[in-house]
């Protein structure tokens, strides 16, 4: 007797209508063929694959065809379907010692009384598998009558189809993302190795190097959408570390020009809980993160300091591309190349629409804070303090020559580093390069402490427009004359500079021409800090400080533009949120409170 496949396998029910049933059966080989990420299926090195139709009719018998296709250590066999039996059925079943037709057909429908059908497979050593349902099927004591040929052609049609859909299930997947883990222990020793083998949806799971070392030289170029690269802290940290130094961050060929590459078509990628240092490249423009093109992406939680560029993005200058990248809770500081400075920044941003959001952007090196010609600007419960130039530059491109080119500056604390030796203007929004900028500059409910005579808002662009709503404006102390609160240039008007119930403390006054409300604007003289304890990053109002000042308790809320691409939040905006130091956010309590500034009056 010929010996049973250890791998044998029982067809799996599929159903169908009109009364036909599809039979399917996987082995291990392609069991763990469709599990790629297990070595130990995949080196199984053997298996089958077995799609039987049956046709459950009055018409029909019980088992109408079968067909194996067969996988041997070796390679493939060619399938069987019974048209070429060379011998006679009776003879070859002599030789393989199996059962006469009448002695299966009895002991399969006794042994699986109350099934449709059943097979059993059995393998020789030098033969391919043959199936006791594809003998029966050859059987020369079976009615070929009309009703059985037409039954055969239905059931020859659920065949393709069921083989369709049975690749589909088998290749595609839909909805089984797999985890793939990194670090010392795991399957892969580098992240580059996990990017390679994953597929749309998976999530790649990071531990820490021994130690708590970096990763060196990490150059993770993405190519499949829907990625998440997860860091696994150890207890006590916050980050998983990737240092890029001595790597040369190119961008030539599959050369990343960032630790992280996302490019076009990666939409839907998350990176979340690593801190990123050390990319540098011979044009001084390599980065911590990259977003070339791809939408949806989300930097989260995550220390992007000490390369050439903190987070870099574009899109193509249509409304397609960049579309609702989200970084929030992301310490971002120290970025810059001194070799190439005033053109490396902490972020340097474009394409449709970028929202930064309760994080930490601090101390660049050489460039602005925030640099930005994306189309659509939303900023909102930041900290943004100590740049080496502007806090904010928000600048052309042909993503900004479209109209409602807007930025969104909301409850953020802004805090010009008194020693900065470089451009000392808080808010730049119009243009550098000859384009226009047709939109917007939003800027409500903010903190801003400065104690330059540069201009909060400088607009140069000639539809640029600034709205400003809520914010609190001090000088620091230091009470200079000539502190301007809007400046224009560049074909941009004062005009378009309007203003509701803002608070200027210091030497700070409205300006002639623009349209800011005389009546709802508050213009105090101030000397002494106004807030808790600004050296300890605290920039909430004292209550005796609101109270002697005048500010008012409540405010209407406002409407701000939405961000193209992104979802609504639901939050009661604007004063839902406030920053909370380091790189969060913290409900804000309105009911009895100042709703000026970015914060909440201290207790």
């Amino acid at each position: 007797m010929t010996p049973k496949l250890p791998w044998a396998i029982q067809a799996a029910r599929l159903g169908v209508p009109s009364g036909l049933t599809v039979w399917t059966g996987v082995a291990a080989r392609v069991a763990g063929a469709s599990n790629r990420h297990s070595a130990a299926a995949a080196n199984r090195g053997r298996g089958i694959l077995i799609v039987g139709l049956l046709a459950e009719s009055s018409v029909c018998t019980p088992v109408s065809r079968a067909v194996a296709f067969p996988a041997t250590p070796c390679g493939p066999v060619a399938a069987r379907d019974g048209r070429h039996v060379g011998r006679s059925l009776r003879d070859r079943q002599s030789r393989l010692g199996e059962p006469r037709p009448r002695e299966i057909d009895t002991r399969f429908r006794r042994r699986h009384a109350g099934h449709a059908a059943v097979g059993t497979l059995t393998r020789s050593p030098c033969r391919s598998p043959i199936s006791r349902i594809d003998q029966e099927a050859r059987m020369p004591t079976m009615t070929r009558s009309p009703e059985l040929r037409r039954c055969r052609l239905i059931g020859n049609v659920w065949l393709a189809t069921a083989g369709v859909l049975l690749a589909g299930s088998l290749f595609a997947v839909p909805g089984q993302a797999a985890t793939l883990e990194v670090g010392p222990g795991k399957r892969f020793s580098r992240i580059e190795e996990a990017n390679a083998q994953a597929r749309p949806g998976d999530v790649i799971l990071v531990y820490p190097c021994a130690g708590g070392q970096p990763y060196e030289r990490t150059a993770v170029y993405v190519r499949q959408a829907r990625l998440t690269f997860r860091a696994v802290p150890a207890e006590g940290s916050r980050w998983v570390r990737i240092d890029g130094s001595g790597f040369d961050y190119s961008g030539r060929g599959s050369t990343p020009r960032a630790i992280f590459q996302f490019n076009p078509g990666t939409d839907d990628c998350v990176l979340e809980g690593f801190e990123l240092s050390g990319a540098h490249n011979k044009s001084h423009n390599g980065a911590g993160v990259r977003i070339n093109q791809a939408n949806n992406v989300t930097v989260r939680h995550c220390s992007i300091r000490n390369n050439d560029m903190g987070i870099m993005s574009n899109g193509d200058g249509g409304p397609e591309r960049g579309t609702n990248q989200l970084i929030e809770f992301c310490e971002i500081h120290h970025n810059g190349d001194a070799a190439d400075p005033g053109y490396n920044h902490n972020l340097y941003l474009g394409g449709t629409s970028v929202t930064l959001r309760a994080c930490e952007v601090h101390s660049s090196l050489t460039g602005h804070n925030v640099k930005s010609r994306a189309h659509h600007n939303r900023v909102e419960y930041c900290y943004i303090h100590d740049s080496a130039n502007r806090e904010f530059d928000l600048v052309d491109a042909a993503d900004t020559a479209r109209p409602d080119s807007h930025a969104v500056l909301l409850g953020n604390i802004i805090v010009k580093d008194p020693d900065c030796g470089g451009n000392r203007g808080v808010i730049h929004f119009g243009q550098d390069g000859g384009k226009e900028h047709d939109g917007t500059l939003h800027l409500a409910f903010n903190t801003i402490v400065t104690p330059f005579i540069s201009p909060i808002v400088d607009l140069s662009a000639p539809k640029a427009k600034a709205q400003l709503t809520g914010n609190l404006v001090w000088d620091a102390g230091r009470r200079q004359n000539g502190q301007r609160l809007v400046a224009v240039r560049a074909g941009a008007s004062l005009h378009n500079a309007s203003g509701k119930h803002n608070w200027l403390g210091g030497m700070f006054d409205l300006i002639e021409g623009t349209a800011f409300d005389p009546a709802t604007n508050i213009v105090r003289r101030f000397g002494s800090p106004p807030f808790a304890a600004p050296s300890q990053h605290d920039y909430r109002l004292l209550p005796a400080t609101a109270k002697q000042l005048g500010i008012p308790q409540s405010l209407q809320k406002i409407q701000l533009p939405a961000t193209p691409g992104a979802a609504e939040t639901g939050d009661d905006l604007p004063l839902a949120w406030q920053y909370r130091h380091p790189a969060d956010k913290q409900r804000r309590e309105t009911a009895a409170s100042l709703t000026l500034g970015a914060c909440a009056q201290a207790d």
